[in-house]
């Protein structure tokens, strides 16, 4: 019996051993087919996206990367071409991808991109990145799951914003401050009541609009109100009364600079009166309007007050390599507006005099002197060149003023060349002239037409001068002013006032001298210094993703006489270029930049002149005292005339 009994019991060690054998190899073989399965999934996918895997909307599971470009392309041409509605109400426009100045592409301004590359590489890593088990989970979650990325953009908040108010600001209703309006005795006020209002979120609206590119559901987006709450009122007035009517009844006030006055009559002095809200004691105060004060200054007292600071300008004679020193660095002048404003509201509202001094501060030049021993200059280290061929009379008059302003400026050693910074204000004082640019629905006139000619030769100079590019943007367009000797886009670089900027350092040890010329259409810009053994290598610039542009586009406009129509240059087509640049000092180090530009499809853009729609007449009593923000000068300003003390 206990043999049986034994026999029996090793029986069934012999089966649960065969039992644990038979599961080790069937798991073995799983785990093999897994493997393989894994491996031969790899491999089939190896040149493809795995399937599951979408931006946004657009499946690209089992597509190439090119295959995948294309359907992105395809699929975001209308929005690249006709932009994201943005609606409010009844309203609904289109927010084009970029501002455009249809006669001058060097002042459009980009307002979103889609970024197609980016979005590929992002779907393309997906099952590629991080450990094994990271990539396989995502392979996973994307076959059986499905795996969807973000279209990836990029937005300009700054411009986008201004969009929205030039298309959309009259459907506002913005908060309103308590103010004051005059009796009929014109010598005493009553107190207008402050009123709540609301405006557009313009926190939602970024957020709503960059949703829209992420998911590629493309709006339309629809615009929400914020309440608006009025700062000031009618308890903070009431306590004011009495300093207020005192200042309404001062006939007028002087404004004095060395011999010369300007008479300020009671009619534009009222203009200047605002409310204020301390920054320590949250009290509301009478305040003279700075922005006002300052636009009345810029028409009436500047001109004869301003004296511009003179840069210290030099000039080699390229044969002699003889310098000569074309101007001495000078100081100028200009009003300290806000000196000038504390100054009147002491005499005026405290000491309750009416002859005010205008207060004016020092003005340096952008670069100090120099001492012609000192600036070892020797010979041409690159010079830039492009070319301005059928460019108009306007944008060739900008390119000259600007060659103007940069030509004779010497950049010390170790200094962070600024192009805007050099090129000072850019406006009609400067002697630029405008050009149109359309914002959504809306034609503008802004400067700085032609001054990427200026950047662009700047650029050039500065790669074949071997210097460090700290800011560069290529343009939004293949501007065909910009295209290289071989035909290739690339070496552009655009500005526009406050941004984007052309920056470069000089790390020669050396100074380094600027000077310009322009040759029929060709403009040139010779770097001047000293050689320090160091070369340059730039590559070939590689070209690929060309798009052809949309068909033309019509845009009716008030800025041109009726029936008459004014069309861009001829299209051009959207590409990626893409080029290195590389420094290669004395001492063997190498530094090396890759320039990446993206450029859009250039549709032709033609202006049609409409008739204007005259807006019904509203009834604007000029009894309001106390301006809102937009308020300007009265119309006679001139009445602060000049007179001879």
């Amino acid at each position: 019996m206990i043999m049986e009994t034994k026999e029996h019991e090793k029986a069934r060690a012999r089966n649960w051993k065969m039992i644990v054998m038979l599961l080790a190899g069937a798991l073995l073989i799983v785990a093999v087919v897994i493997v393989l399965g894994a491996y031969g999934y790899v491999s089939r996918y190896q040149n493809k996206m795995f399937p599951g895997i979408s931006v946004g909307s657009y499946s690209l599971g089992s597509k190439t990367k090119e295959e995948a470009r294309q359907v992105l392309v395809d699929a975001l041409r209308p929005y690249n071409e006709q932009g994201i509605v943005v609606a409010y109400n009844d309203r609904a426009l289109a927010f084009p991808p970029v501002n455009v100045a249809p006669f001058d592409p060097d002042i459009s301004q980009e307002v979103f991109r889609f970024n197609t590359d980016e979005s590929i590489e992002y779907a393309w890593s997906i099952g590629r990145r991080g450990g094994t088990f990271v990539r396989f989970f995502e392979k996973a979650q994307a076959l059986f799951l499905g795996k969807k990325v973000p279209l990836q953009y990029s937005v300009n908040e700054d411009v986008l914003v201004t969009v929205l108010k030039e298309n959309f600001g009259d459907k506002e209703h913005p908060a309103r401050d308590a103010s004051l309006v005059f009796n009929n005795d014109r010598t005493s006020v009553d107190i207008v009541p402050e009123e709540s209002g609301w405006i557009f979120d313009r926190g939602i609206f970024l957020k709503d609009f960059k949703d829209a590119i992420a998911s590629t559901s493309f709006g339309p987006v629809q615009l929400k109100q914020q309440n608006d709450t009025p700062s000031i009122g009618v308890e903070d007035i009431r306590v004011l009364l009495p300093s207020i009517e005192r200042m309404i009844t001062i006939p007028s006030v002087t404004l004095t600079f060395e011999k010369r006055s300007w008479v300020v009559s009671q009619k534009v002095f009222r203009t200047w009166l605002d409310f204020g809200v301390g920054d320590q004691t949250e009290e509301t105060s009478l305040v003279i309007n700075k922005k006002i004060f300052g636009e009345y200054a810029m028409q009436n007292l500047e001109k004869a007050i301003r004296i511009s600071p003179e840069e210290p300008k030099f000039e080699i004679d390229p044969l002699t390599k003889m310098l000569k020193r074309m101007n001495q660095g000078v100081s100028g002048r200009d009003i300290d507006i806000e000196a000038t404003v504390a100054e009147i509201e002491q005499r005026v509202f405290n000491d309750q005099l009416t002859r005010v001094t205008i207060q004016t501060k020092e003005v340096f030049p952008r670069t100090s002197d120099v001492s012609l021993d000192d600036l070892g200059i020797q010979e041409i280290l690159g010079t830039g060149h492009s070319n301005m061929k059928g460019s108009p009379k306007n944008r060739r008059h900008n390119i000259a003023v600007g060659a103007r302003s940069l030509h004779g400026i010497m950049i010390a050693p170790s200094e962070e060349f600024s192009l805007l910074h050099a090129l000072g204000e850019i406006n009609a004082k400067s002697g630029y002239l405008p050009e149109l640019v359309i914002k959504g629905n809306k034609t503008i006139p802004e400067y700085g037409g032609g001054l990427c000619q200026i950047g662009t030769t700047t650029f050039r100079a500065t790669l074949k001068s071997g210097l460090p590019v700290l800011e560069r943007q290529n343009h939004s367009y293949q501007v065909p002013y910009y295209i290289d000797e071989k035909g290739r886009p690339g070496t552009d670089a655009t500005i526009y006032d406050p941004s984007p900027d052309y920056r470069f350092l000089n790390d020669t040890g050396n100074f380094v001298l600027i000077q310009t010329r322009i040759v029929g259409d060709d403009i040139y810009f010779d770097f001047w210094g000293a050689k320090d053994g160091r070369s340059v290598y730039q590559s070939e610039t590689k070209v690929w993703g060309i798009v052809k542009p949309p068909p033309a586009k019509l845009i009716e406009t008030t800025d041109i006489p009726p029936g008459e129509k004014k069309c861009t240059e001829r299209p051009h087509n959207g590409a990626n270029a893409e080029f290195t640049y590389e420094i290669i000092y004395a001492s063997g180090k190498k530094e090396a930049q890759v320039f990446t530009s993206h450029y859009r499809p250039w549709q032709e853009v033609c202006l049609v002149g409409v008739e204007k729609i005259e807006d019904s007449p509203v009834d604007i009593s000029d009894t309001l005292l106390i301006p809102s923000e937009q308020a300007g000068s009265s119309e006679d300003s001139a009445e602060g005339a000049q007179t001879p003390e």
